[in-house]
This record gives structure tokens, sequence and C-alpha cells, in this order.
């Protein structure tokens, strides 16, 4: 923490970062480019995020060093609701440069983007999307960029913010660390492995809550139209309907499967043996399976992930009579563990 937070200012904010980012993975920052980009030497600053020429004159943003042409981390001061706050995340700035006079060479990374979040759509609790068109437009919890963004003079902005006088570095390196797959696979050549992320720990079950909780704040309508929002409903529920069959101490909340990739919920039934649940939000049962089963089906069975004995699709739809000749055919004659539950949310504000 910060003593006199106030007082900060941006460049002081990133020179913090810069000098607390060798503890964290975000201090190989630089090597990463130099390895991905053919780089003949490391930037200009070595190992740092941040230099003076990548932070604004006005000290309003400042984004890493070789940031212009690419999926920029970034950093910037925000008011939110009358209180001033650190923006933190990744960004694409279509504002056009000396370094960047035609915005249209970042259109193929905004798509490298959008693939990833469509590939891991549960990737980046918490974190949304906002852009600037002359000005801020709300945050949104989806996590795609649209065609209509993608014009000269927009910037996206994809991350969190947290009352400057609140500052914690970090947990804004934290952030970072978590955000570098997406970088090196949007900055990466074709073919890059999304599925390498710093969350390789081996499966170490851990019973807990959920951290994402839905706010009384959001209108009915926002409930029903924003998926991210339903997703936390319906898995909620979900979580409290498991806690009472198999007690709390048998269910975790986005549990690492071991190979870097984050599971729903998954329920302990024995020493060897587990549940993995994952939840969607499509109106139909079929719309559902279709979306979870390859999921379901990396958590379980990708190289050095922990197997369950259980793969089972969760969502709002009623299970119909076609969705259940499906299942029993997978199960039947390719011998997946894929089940169908019904999660309905009790209450809608």
């Amino acid at each position: 923490m910060y003593n006199e937070r106030q007082e900060m200012s941006l460049r002081a904010i990133a020179m913090q970062l810069n000098g607390l980012s060798r503890l964290y993975a975000i201090g190989g920052l630089q090597s990463l480019r130099k390895r991905i980009k053919n780089l003949k030497r490391l930037a200009l600053g070595g190992g740092a995020i941040f230099h003076d020429i990548t932070i604004s004159d006005d000290e309003e943003w400042a984004f890493h060093y070789g940031g212009r042409t690419e999926l920029q981390f970034n950093i910037g001061l925000q008011q939110f609701d009358g209180v001033e706050c650190l923006r933190y995340g990744v960004a694409f700035s279509l504002e056009p440069s000396q370094t960047l006079p035609d915005v249209s060479k970042l259109y193929e990374k905004i798509r490298r983007f959008n693939e990833f979040m469509r590939l891991y759509p549960e990737a980046f609790p918490g974190f949304r999307i906002c852009h600037h068109d002359k000005r801020w437009s709300p945050w949104r919890n989806e996590k795609q960029i649209h065609p209509e963004q993608m014009k000269s003079g927009v910037f996206i902005f994809f991350g969190d913010y947290m009352p400057l006088d609140e500052f914690e570095p970090g947990k804004v390196l934290n952030a970072f660390d978590e955000l570098l797959p997406l970088y090196e696979y949007v900055e990466g050549p074709q073919g890059t492995e999304p599925l390498q992320t710093t969350d390789t720990q081996q499966f170490q079950f851990t019973a807990g809550e959920l951290e994402a909780k839905t706010d009384t704040q959001y209108t009915r309508e926002q409930r029903v139209i924003d998926v991210s929002l339903r997703h936390i409903e319906i898995q909620q529920a979900l979580l409290e309907r498991l806690r009472s069959e198999h007690g709390a101490e048998n269910v975790g909340c986005e549990q690492c499967n071991g190979a870097g990739m984050r599971i729903d919920i998954v329920v302990r039934r024995s020493k060897d043996q587990y549940w993995y649940y994952e939840v969607k939000t499509s109106g139909t049962a079929r719309a559902c399976i279709r979306e979870a089963l390859g999921q379901l089906l990396e958590y379980s069975y990708w190289p050095e992930a922990q197997r369950a004995a259980r793969l089972i699709v969760v969502g709002e739809a009623p299970f119909d009579l076609k969705a259940r000749n499906y299942i029993r055919l997978l199960q039947s004659q390719f011998n997946i563990p894929i089940e169908y539950q019904q999660q309905l949310v009790s209450k809608r504000r």
C-alpha cells in the first residue's frame, strides 16, 4: 500500500509497478516479446513494463514499451461515479500515429482477441470491456469486441479498475500475469497454443465459495440480457444445490484442472473421483451441450489434466427428448461420461 495515495501520479504508479514486476511473470514481458517476435535484443528499458516515452504527457495513461502497435498492457486514470480510479488491463489503440499510420493492422489482432475469448469464455472473471469514441462507453460484462468499434480513433479497453486511494500494485500485477496468455495468443505467430496459462499448478481440490456474485444494483433487463450475469446466477444456484447434496467441503468453484484450465464447479466424490460441471446460458439444452462439450473434454482429457468421472453440462433450458437421446448416444457409442442437468434460478429481480 502507498501511504500518500491521493498524491500519486500515474508516472509514480507506473514506476512502482516496474519496480515490483520482477516478482511477477509480467516482469518477463520484454523477454516474451523478444522471443515471439524474433527481436534481436530486449527493448529499451530492459525488463521494465513502462518507459518514460510510453507515459502520456498529461499522465492520464501509460502502456508497455513496444505496445503502440500491439495489444498493450495499459493503465490510466479515469473517474467512475465521481471517484478518481486507476484503470488497468489491456487495450487496443486505434488512433493513427507516426508509429501506426494504418490502424487496420490491428484488426487481425482484434480477431484473435475475440477468438481467444470464444475458446475460453469463462476466462478473466470480473474483467470487462469499455471503449472511448469521443466519450467513454459504459462497461460491458461481455468479452467480445464489436465490429462497429473497429474504426479509426477508437480506444478499446479490457480489464478492471480500483479507486486511486485503494491502489494495490499486487492486484494490478496479478491481473497482468493473468492476461499474459491472451497477449501471447494475440501477438504470437499463427498456431500459438492458447492453453499455456500462468495457472499451471497441479490439480489440487479446494472447496470454496464463488467469488463473483451478482449485485442487487443490476436491473431485471440486465440480468436477462447480460450473459456474464446470467452465468453467475446459474453457477451460484448450482453451487448452493451441490453444497446441500454433497457437503460444502466437497464442492469447489473455478478449480484448476492441472493443465491451465478452470472448471466452473468441481464435486469431490472420493479421494480420486471428481465430477466436473460446466455452466452455459443458451436457451436450449442442445445449444448448451454444443458449447460445453468441447470444454469438458479438454478439462478431463487434456495431457496433465485431472480425469473426471462425470462431465455435466448445466443450463436453465429443459432436458428435452432429443437432447436425452443425443446424450445417451454419446454415452453408449463413444463411452463419454457426459450428462445434462437443468438448473433453474429461483428469483429474477
